[in-house]
């Protein structure tokens, strides 16, 4: 299951338990977690491990790949 998820840019920071694979859209958002930082733009893929945080940079549309019940809790989080 795919979830479109329009992130602004003012948001702020939160903890995800969930793995997540994603694509970004449009704008730039910043990941950090075990150590590392990703910062992904409009075309750019990725995978995440649980444990990470994630910030917009600017107003972001991310599309998130995930089984349905745990899509769930990775909805919470970017509503939070």
């Amino acid at each position: 299951m795919s979830y479109l998820e329009t992130v602004a840019a003012s948001a702020t920071p939160s903890q995800c338990r969930r793995s997540i694979s994603s694509y970004v859209f449009k704008g730039k958002i910043q990941f950090r977690g075990k150590g590392e930082e990703i910062v992904a733009g409009a075309g750019n893929g990725f995978y995440l491990a649980p444990g990470h945080t994630g910030e917009a940079l600017e107003d972001t549309e991310v599309m998130v790949l995930s089984p349905t019940g745990p899509l769930k809790d990775v909805q919470s989080t970017l509503q939070n």
